[in-house]
């Protein structure tokens, strides 16, 4: 399966879950041909640890680490608006693997 030549941006979170998209999405791609990027998200920083624990075996290239999701547990503020929280988000999905991160 190719997927579709087009980018978007989604101003909600929905989607299938990283079970669904290892599980069952990505053995359907075709990864000769193109490069894949995981978008990870979470409402905490074990959440997007383990989000990007479960990537971390896939056949995917890279992980962007979209920090402006809300923080739930302190207040709903975005983690991108607190260095020191966008630090520990950073910090812990390296922790969660080797592959390239960008942080977005």
């Amino acid at each position: 399966m190719r997927p579709p030549a087009a980018c978007s941006t989604p101003s909600a979170l929905q989607n299938p879950g990283v079970n669904k998209v290892v599980g069952e999405i990505l053995p359907q791609l075709d990864f000769d041909e193109t490069r894949f990027i995981a978008n990870v998200s979470g409402s905490s920083v074990e959440e997007y640890y383990e989000v990007t624990r479960r990537f971390d075996d896939s056949p995917i290239d890279a992980i962007e680490i979209n920090i402006s999701c809300p923080n739930v547990k302190e207040g709903g503020v975005a983690f991108g608006n607190d260095p020191a929280m966008s630090a520990r988000v950073v910090e812990a999905c390296r922790k969660a693997t080797n592959k390239p991160l960008i942080k977005a």
